[in-house]
């Protein structure tokens, strides 16, 4: 007799940020909820649809995505800490998104100096 591994479906966008944000300090929440939210604005879409549409994507589209919204950060002056807060919340974020099996990829740039 055989035994067949059952893979558990990889959890929705909305869990995932739910699973991310778990356990954060009330002052990283903000910080993430309004970083997750503008990169969500540069993607044109709500934030569940922006990321769903994000990890649905390979590897170098989705890199692309976020080399294009670095590049829109410092166009936009931001401070180069607020910039490298934002690209690590996406980087976190995605690296969470590895380990549940939502994406088998993982994004890859460089913060600015």
């Amino acid at each position: 007799m055989t035994t067949a591994l059952v893979q558990a479906a990889p959890p929705a966008i909305p869990d995932l940020i739910r699973t991310f944000l778990d356990g954060r300090s009330p002052h990283t929440l903000i910080a993430y909820g309004r970083d997750l939210n503008d990169f969500a604005r540069f993607l044109t879409d709500s934030r569940q649809e922006a990321l769903g549409r994000f990890f649905s994507q390979p590897a170098p589209a989705a890199n692309g995505d976020v080399l294009r919204y670095r590049h829109d950060l410092v166009a936009r002056h931001l401070a180069p800490a607020t910039i490298n807060r934002r690209l690590a919340a996406i980087r976190s974020l995605t690296k969470l998104a590895r380990l549940l099996g939502v994406v088998p990829w993982a994004t890859e740039f460089k913060l600015v100096p």
